[in-house]
């Protein structure tokens, strides 16, 4: 496990949303230079909160999606394939992954190898389905919508990042991260770092 220690909200940027929304973009070249866990550790925490959704309970999308990340440039966080678990504020490690894997994982768009960390949103359907009926898939999305939404906020909260949502092999990516993902589908993935100077 690698605990992380995101700005607590006394010391967060107090930057209006209003300018973060106007400064957010899509970065399009990662510099390969590593981002302070602080940073790292910061975005996760304000991005993976869980929003409320009427079918899953307290938890909201916590409950329905699970946050994998690739590590390839973040402070004292080793280069590896983790699961985030964000009540404890924790990565545990799931597996080895390197930059190019990542590049080929996003539909073989190498620059999201070349980012500071690839974050996937997965979850299990057939689960979400006895849980929330036809709906199931459906309510994935929006969940991950709105993750992937306080992903590119948080990360432009913090002027020295970037970052944006690339497209991917469904079923590589659920084959990179097994056996902890076996049985789940990705939504989504937002890949952020510094940009290319």
């Amino acid at each position: 496990l690698v605990e992380l220690d995101p700005v607590d909200r006394e010391t967060a940027s107090s930057r209006p949303l209003g300018t973060t929304i106007r400064r957010r973009g899509s970065l399009r070249e990662y510099g390969h230079d590593a981002i302070s866990d602080r940073l790292f550790a910061t975005v996760l925490d304000r991005a993976l909160r869980g929003a409320p959704l009427d079918c899953v309970g307290a938890g909201g999308t916590q409950r329905v999606l699970d946050c994998y990340c690739l590590v390839h440039a973040v402070d004292g966080v080793p280069g590896s394939a983790y699961q985030y678990h964000p009540d404890e504020r924790v990565l545990e490690r799931v597996g080895d992954t390197d930059r190019r894997t990542a590049g080929h994982l996003a539909l073989d768009q190498g620059a999201s190898g070349d980012a500071a960390a690839n974050v996937y949103l997965l979850t299990d359907v057939d689960r979400l389905h006895d849980v929330a009926g036809n709906r199931g898939y459906r309510v994935a999305q929006l969940a991950g919508g709105i993750a992937l939404g306080r992903l590119y906020l948080a990360t432009y909260a913090h002027r020295a990042l970037g970052g944006r949502g690339f497209t991917f092999y469904d079923d590589r990516v659920t084959a990179h991260l097994s056996p902890r993902a076996a049985g789940q589908a990705p939504m989504t993935l937002f890949a952020f770092g510094k940009p290319e100077k």
